[in-house]
């Protein structure tokens, strides 16, 4: 019967276990550090090509600036030679602005060195990897990590508002005054307003305009009824219906619309008040028509004005 040697093999003894545990320790003390020097060494070099992308926008704004200042030294120059052959645009020269150029934002200072962590207690060294890491991610993953951590992480870096190509001016426009002979016609001028139209309340006059109409449409109808009843009477003289209540009514209403025209023409002989109630009626059924019209006609033209 065969025996294992493993079974009979001697046990390690305690001194020889902890050494055991304590190089498995330190192993994963070095592994730590060296994950969190090459994520120190990652972030280094992020900050650092950050630096150099400033430092261009930096040049490219001061390159700018100096190309729009030498523009306008260019321009001024052009301005000054063509001032020279025209005398008129010399006063408008001094209009002309360069821009000044704008400071340089400082450099921003290396970070320090930081303090390493004692690889004692796994728990802080996880919990300070953890917080480190943070700053390598972008933003949606760092707004993801801090709502399942709970722990609060850090805003972004913005650059500052200097290190922003500045746009080049823009072009001053030179103007030359006008002289008589230049022959420059002025466009009409409105009418002039009378003081009254200024004057009057601009809310009065849609209910004066009404009213107006109105007046208008009365004294029409009843220049037209006056001269119906008048035109009526004179009828019934012209076809010597004179007898009867009707005739009595309308010689009444007739007598009292033409009023003393009644007497103004006077006939003699056989039927003369016949004669004179028909000229007089017929007169003044025309006379009302012919008022009514014009005084409705005129009130009207006032309101169109």
């Amino acid at each position: 019967m065969a025996v294992d040697a493993s079974e009979h093999a001697p046990l390690p003894e305690p001194s020889d276990r902890g050494r055991v545990v304590d190089q498995a320790a330190t192993d994963r003390a070095d592994e730590r550090r060296r994950a969190r020097e090459s994520r120190r060494a990652a972030k280094l070099e992020a900050r650092q090509r950050r630096a150099e992308a400033r430092a261009a926008a930096v040049e490219a704004a001061a390159s700018a600036r100096r190309d729009a200042a030498l523009a306008a030294a260019a321009e001024r120059v052009d301005d000054e030679t063509a001032a020279q052959e025209s005398p008129e645009v010399a006063p408008h020269l001094d209009e002309v602005v360069v821009p000044s150029p704008e400071p340089e934002p400082e450099p921003e200072p290396e970070p320090e060195p930081e303090p390493e962590l004692p690889a004692g207690d796994d728990e802080r060294v996880e919990q300070a990897l953890h917080v480190e890491d943070d700053d390598d991610l972008l933003p949606a993953d760092r707004a993801s990590t801090g709502a399942s951590a709970g722990a609060t992480t850090p805003a972004p870096e913005l650059a500052p508002a200097d290190d922003r190509p500045t746009p080049a001016p823009a072009p001053v426009a030179v103007t030359i005054p006008a002289t008589p002979d230049d022959g420059i016609v002025e466009a009409p001028r409105e009418p002039a307003v009378p003081l009254s139209r200024r004057l009057r309340p601009r809310g009065d006059g849609r209910g004066r305009r009404r009213l107006v109409v109105a007046l208008a449409g009365l004294l029409g109808a009843v220049g037209l009824v006056c001269s119906v009843v008048l035109a009526f009477g004179a009828l019934l003289v012209a076809l010597d219906s004179t007898d009867g209540s009707v005739y009595d009514t309308v010689s009444g209403i007739c007598d009292a619309l033409v009023g003393p025209l009644r007497g103004a023409v006077s006939f003699s002989g056989e039927n003369a008040a016949m004669k004179e109630a028909l000229v007089a009626w017929g007169a003044g059924a025309i006379a009302y028509l012919v008022v009514g019209v014009v005084a409705q006609s005129l009130l009207r033209s006032t309101v169109e004005d």
